[in-house]
C-alpha cells in the first residue's frame, strides 16, 4: 500500500464527522463526494470543519447518484468517479475509497468498483456508538481501518490454490 493518498472517493450520507475524520487524516489533493440530493447538502458543513481544523485545501468533485437503492446505478455513478481520476492522472494505488457514508447499496457499490480499481479501501468506525452500541458512531470516538480491497485479500487464497495444484501436477 502506498503511504500518499492522492485522491478519495467518498460516499456521503447523514454522519459527516467520520468523513471529516478520513479527509483531515489522509489529506489528499483531490475529493470526490458521490452523494444523493438530500446529503450532498453535507458537503459544505464537511469543507467548512476541514477549514477549521486547518486541513490543506482540496479540489472537489460531486457525483449526484439518483436512486441511493439501486445497486447498479451507484455502481456506475462509483465508476464516473473512477474515470474522473483516471483522467486525471491519479494512479490507482494512491486512490483511497472511503465506504463510510452514503447508503449500503452506495457504500457497497463503491466498495465493488474500489476493487475492481484496486484503490486502497477505508471504513471510518468508532469505539461508542449510540443505540446500545448498535447506532451510530459517537463523534470523537472515530478510528480508521485502512486497508487493501477484499479482491487483493481473495488473490492470495488464489495463489495458494495454484501453489498446491502444481505441487499435486509436477510431484504426482
Amino acid at each position: 500500500m502506498s503511504a500518499e493518498v492522492k485522491a478519495m472517493i467518498l460516499t456521503v450520507g447523514g454522519s459527516p464527522e467520520p468523513l471529516i475524520k478520513s479527509i483531515g487524516h489522509f489529506q489528499p489533493q483531490r475529493v470526490i463526494f458521490i452523494a444523493s440530493n438530500e446529503s450532498v447538502e453535507q458537503i459544505p458543513a464537511i469543507k467548512a470543519k476541514l477549514q477549521e481544523s486547518a486541513c490543506p485545501r482540496f479540489d472537489e468533485h460531486k457525483i449526484l447518484v439518483g436512486n441511493i437503492n439501486d445497486a447498479t446505478h451507484c455502481y456506475q455513478k462509483s465508476l464516473e468517479a473512477a474515470g474522473f481520476l483516471e483522467k486525471e492522472g491519479i494512479p490507482a494505488e494512491q486512490t483511497l475509497a472511503d465506504i463510510t457514508g452514503g447508503t449500503k447499496v452506495m457504500s457497497a457499490a463503491l466498495l465493488l468498483a474500489a476493487g475492481a480499481k484496486g484503490y486502497i479501501i477505508n471504513y471510518t468506525g468508532g469505539s461508542e456508538r449510540t443505540k446500545d452500541g448498535m447506532g451510530t458512531v459517537i463523534t470523537g470516538s472515530e478510528f480508521l481501518f485502512k486497508q487493501v480491497t477484499p479482491w487483493e485479500a481473495l488473490a492470495l487464497e488464489e495463489r495458494r490454490k495454484s501453489v498446491q495444484f502444481l505441487v499435486l501436477l509436477c510431484f504426482d
